[in-house]
């Protein structure tokens, strides 16, 4: 199941949201958790309009459906207990008097979640990608054609002409080393199921691993955009990239570097992937320069432990990675 136009409005909104989260709250209705039996399609509908009716005099309120039926609501300015009546509301129309037996996308057992953007938008953030995950059905992804070298040109093209904005997410990487985890960083990458839902719906990038690794560098600069635009406007302490060690000793990579601001030097983490380096050792000293010339930290990623005698350890900033996930 491809991404549906709600959905691809919805993660539009979140982006927004994330620049500017002050008093704004997501309400995320679990409609999809409805007993069986229920006609859940006319209950949405009902409860899209119920939800704007109730709302109407917030001067921010929208209502998202996605492809599963649960219901995004965000909204602003519109009292707890009014949010909260509506949204009891809402769960009594589905369940009736029965009540949620399973976890939902946020380990609780409830029908609905209402999320403070300040604090919560990365939980929403990772329950929606969790629903689209689930909206994919597994067969469908093998059954779709590898992408073959003669649309290699004109799909990288296309790339490069295209704002990615809407398939670049972030994901924080913690760091284990200390009695309480702590985010070390926010993490940059590219979906490649959202670009092939975007692109190319019926054709598998990563079928051919040759292929997709030949658009490695248009995902590089999608990203490079993406972080010297938004970067700025973050409050997390560092930020990563993934980029691969020819990338780093790049134009486009020196590019990136100059065109950030100075208040941001010693902030970007270069993950550059175990293989990668294996692949390129003999580019491993330079980029190491290169990283320290600019102020930037070097991050092996896709290692489950680490000795600290082992021949990288001069690299100036570690990240331990247990499992390494192309979303």
């Amino acid at each position: 199941m491809r991404v549906t136009e709600a959905e691809r409005q919805f993660l539009h909104e979140m982006h927004a949201i994330r620049k500017d989260p002050l008093g704004k709250r997501i309400i995320h209705v679990f409609a999809s958790l409805a007993p069986q039996g229920v006609d859940v399609a006319k209950r949405v509908e009902w409860a899209g309009q119920y939800f704007a009716k109730t709302f109407a005099k917030s001067p921010y309120c929208q209502v998202f459906v996605a492809s599963n039926n649960d219901i995004f609501v965000t909204y602003s300015h519109v009292p707890i207990a009014t949010v909260l009546a509506a949204c009891t509301k809402v769960e009594k129309t589905f369940l009736d008097d029965g009540v949620v037996s399973v976890r939902n996308a946020y380990g609780e057992y409830a029908f609905y979640k209402v999320a403070d953007a300040v604090k919560d938008l990365d939980r929403v953030f990772t329950a929606f990608k969790s629903l689209l995950a689930q909206s994919q059905p597994e067969p469908d992804r093998f059954a779709k054609r590898p992408l073959c070298p003669e649309e290699l040109a004109q799909f990288g093209e296309n790339l490069r002409k295209s704002n990615l904005r809407n398939c670049i997410f972030n994901q924080p990487v913690y760091c284990i080393s200390e009695k309480v985890p702590t985010i070390e960083y926010l993490e940059f990458f590219v979906s490649s199921h959202m670009i092939e839902d975007t692109f190319l719906p019926d054709t598998s990038l990563t079928a051919s691993p040759w292929l997709f690794h030949s658009l490695k560098e248009h995902f590089d600069r999608a990203v490079f955009k993406v972080v010297a635009h938004e970067v700025p406007e973050y409050r997390h302490k560092s930020f990563a990239i993934n980029v691969s060690l020819p990338m780093i000793l790049s134009r486009d990579f020196a590019d990136f570097c100059d065109g950030l601001p100075s208040r941001l030097a010693g902030r970007i983490v270069v993950e550059v992937h175990k293989t990668d380096i294996v692949q390129h050792y003999g580019l491993f000293r330079d980029a190491l320069a290169l990283a320290g010339e600019k102020g930037l930290k070097i991050a092996v990623d896709g290692l489950a432990s680490l000795s600290r005698q082992g021949r990288f350890r001069q690299c100036s900033c570690w990240a331990i990675r247990a499992s390494v996930e192309c979303a």
